[in-house]
């Protein structure tokens, strides 16, 4: 069986089996690696290194994401060229799965700063490889009229998954492993579901793309002058996601060291602010997926994240109390799911080549995730302004960098 081409009709509606088991497995592999993003890994850290925490979290996460950056689009390009008789995405769901299972174990039971570094690289390199196979999927076989309910799904999935990855690491506050490990256990058997059943597309030797050096730079670039459209689409998604990833990214260090959280109430504190904000972006992201199929239009739902973003963060910093916090992260909550509901079937829309569909998506989970790589490195020049941990001045510019994520979409062109 040989690649679709873009001449062929488009694939059928998916049914309700495939829907639920592609939920459950974006919910898992989303589970498995944003619970330690957003909570474990910054817990561990406090552990192994408590005094230099700050910097300590900011190398270990910058340079997590870096590699995740790295892998996705290149574990797509992979996928787009697996030429294996079990099909061109099912091989890198299960040996990414199998390689985050390995990096959870180095997470939990590393009592050393190296060792969680060492565990953190691994699965975010390994959980890329299964994000970029499984999403794949929704341009081989979802017809466009359905991906935005599969989008949203997805995005609805990722706040879910951290909600009750949460609810594992206050559950075992003093186990790490569990911490780790449960999540990457539910993940691995909902992968296996989806994998099961999935009828992968092969693609004949013969067909398979050449993969060099120059091939492998292509990875991580394309041609803004073809597809501006596209080019215009990541800047919106990476301007929108900077205010994102600084409130997941340094969440729990605002807790403790803006609103002065205790350290025996920091695990609770932790899950109870992210239940708000996953909830709020669970509820948002399956409606804004919906309604945007319904109205046929993907802007509106990013120019009202890139709103709610910048009035969410404002919030948060100036309110001055947790119940401030609160209101300020579902606002932020709210924009999460109304960017999440959608990214993937606006991405959809301007793709360039839908015959590197997974290359092309890893292009854009770069734009989604570079800037909570970028952030670590930045934070600690601006946390250091006025001579101490300047969380005001963090947020707020972060909160202005994603107001400006509105004013691009006016350059997008082809869809409304």
């Amino acid at each position: 069986m040989s690649t679709p081409s873009t001449a062929e009709a488009a694939p059928p509606r998916v049914g309700a089996r495939f829907i639920v088991l592609f939920t459950l497995a974006t919910f898992g592999i989303w589970m498995a690696i944003n619970t330690p993003a957003m909570v474990t890994v910054a817990l561990r850290v406090g552990e192994v290194d408590p005094e230099g925490k700050t910097t300590s979290y900011s190398v270990v996460s910058g340079v997590g994401t870096l590699v995740a950056v790295i892998a996705n689009p290149l574990f797509g390009r992979l996928s787009d060229r697996t030429t294996s008789r079990f099909g061109m995405r099912r091989p890198w769901m299960v040996i990414g799965i199998l390689g985050t299972a390995a990096g959870a174990v180095f997470v939990g039971t590393s009592t050393g700063l190296a060792g969680v570094i060492i565990g953190w690289l691994l699965m975010q390199a390994f959980a890329n490889a299964t994000i970029a196979g499984t999403f794949a999927v929704l341009g081989d076989q979802v017809p466009e009229e359905q991906q935005g309910l599969l989008g949203g799904l997805a995005g609805m999935t990722s706040g879910g998954s951290v909600v009750v990855g949460t609810f594992f690491v206050q559950l075992f506050p003093t186990d790490p492993l569990l911490q780790m490990g449960i999540p990457v256990a539910a993940a691995a058997i909902f992968l296996l579901l989806f994998a099961l059943q999935l009828k992968d597309r092969r693609l004949d030797v013969a067909q398979r793309p050449p993969f060099s050096a120059k091939e492998f730079a292509g990875s991580f670039w394309f041609n803004p002058r073809k597809a501006p459209d596209f080019a215009w689409f990541l800047l919106s998604l990476f301007l929108i996601s900077v205010g994102i990833g600084v409130v997941s990214t340094y969440l729990v260090y605002f807790l403790q060291d803006r609103l002065h959280i205790a350290t025996d109430d920091l695990a609770n504190a932790a899950f109870l602010a992210n239940l708000v904000l996953m909830a709020v972006n669970t509820a948002v992201s399956f409606l804004s997926g919906y309604i945007s199929d319904r109205m046929d239009r993907r802007k509106p739902p990013f120019a009202f994240a890139a709103l709610l973003a910048a009035v969410g963060i404002s919030v948060m910093v100036l309110g001055g109390s947790m119940l401030w916090a609160y209101v300020g992260i579902a606002l932020v909550g709210v924009a999460y799911g109304s960017m999440s509901g959608v990214y993937l079937s606006f991405a959809m829309a301007t793709l360039p080549d839908s015959d590197n569909i997974a290359r092309d998506l890893g292009i854009v989970n770069i734009a989604l995730t570079l800037p909570f790589s970028l952030v670590p490195f930045a934070a600690p020049a601006i946390l250091a302004i006025g001579g101490g941990d300047n969380y005001t001045a963090l947020f707020l510019v972060s909160g202005v960098l994603s107001l400006l994520g509105w004013p691009v979409l006016s350059r997008i062109r082809k869809v409304r």
